[in-house]
C-alpha cells in the first residue's frame, strides 16, 4: 500500500516507510532464502506459525512489483 501510495503521490515518505518494512523483512527472513512463515517472533524474530503459505509469497511479490513502479515513477525526485 505505502509503496502505491508513494507511486501515485510522489510521497517520499511513505516511500522510506515502505523501504523500512521490506528491510525488515529481510532482516528477519529465513537463511539462506527460503519460504516466509506466516509470522514473526517480535523478541527474536524467529519463525512462528505456518511456513510457506502461499498468500505470504503472494505478498512479498506483490510488494516487490508495487516496490518497482514506485522507484520507476519517483525517479526524478530521489
Amino acid at each position: 500500500m505505502l509503496y502505491r501510495m508513494a507511486a501515485a503521490t510522489g510521497d517520499i515518505a511513505a516511500f522510506d516507510k515502505a523501504e523500512a518494512w521490506m528491510r525488515l523483512i529481510q532482516e528477519v527472513a529465513p537463511k539462506p532464502p527460503g519460504p516466509l512463515p506466516e509470522q514473526f517472533d517480535r523478541r527474536d524474530g524467529g519463525p512462528v506459525s505456518c511456513l510457506d503459505l502461499a498468500w505470504s509469497a503472494a505478498a512479498f511479490l506483490e510488494a516487490a512489483a508495487a516496490r518497482d513502479l514506485a522507484c520507476q515513477a519517483m525517479a526524478g525526485s530521489r
